[in-house]
């Protein structure tokens, strides 16, 4: 990932409007160059190098995601793919610091209200590629509280699964 591809991204993201309702978010295509969104695709992982989700992350839900497949980008798990120098300056530029700060920056009014004392909390940012089978399916749910940001980015080679996704549900009232 280079300085132009960074500051694109950087773009993208520091323009698209916040949505406040029914919590905070936003939604934005095309958060990477053409050219860049190429070299992502040609760089991902065979199936083969991704871990079946209950590996990687047992827990009481753990079954809710039998369909999942992941591959964190930690050194040990990336090491291993033929690709793995893509992926370590990959995840270096978007975990290095600066889109972190950003986007921080772009949520810190609505974090101050969630966590008041938010700017003191020690925190850390991790990075998975996922891989969802056939019909895996999650319902309705909120993230873990302990989460300031969650941010999803998909990478379909066309508009065949465009209905697939996430979608965002209100409360009812």
């Amino acid at each position: 990932m280079y300085l132009e591809d960074e500051l694109h991204v950087s773009y993208k993201l520091g323009n698209v409007p916040i949505n406040y309702f029914p919590f905070p978010h936003f939604y934005c295509e095309n958060v990477f160059s053409n050219h860049f969104y190429k070299k992502i695709q040609e760089n991902l992982p065979d199936e083969s190098y991704l871990f079946p989700f209950l590996e990687k992350r047992p827990g009481p839900k753990a079954e809710l995601y039998k369909e999942r497949l992941v591959l964190s980008l930690e050194d040990q798990d990336i090491s291993q793919l033929p690709n793995c120098d893509f992926w370590i300056t990959f995840r270096n530029q978007m975990l290095g610091g600066g889109l972190k700060n950003f986007l921080i920056s772009r949520f810190s009014d609505i974090l101050n209200n969630i966590h008041p004392n938010f700017k003191n909390y020690k925190t850390y940012s991790e990075m998975l590629i996922v891989k969802d089978k056939e019909n895996y399916a999650l319902g309705p749910h909120t993230d873990s509280s302990k989460k300031l940001i969650t941010i999803l980015f998909y990478f379909p080679f066309d508009n065949s699964e465009e209905n697939n996704g996430t979608s965002i549900y209100a409360k009812r009232f």
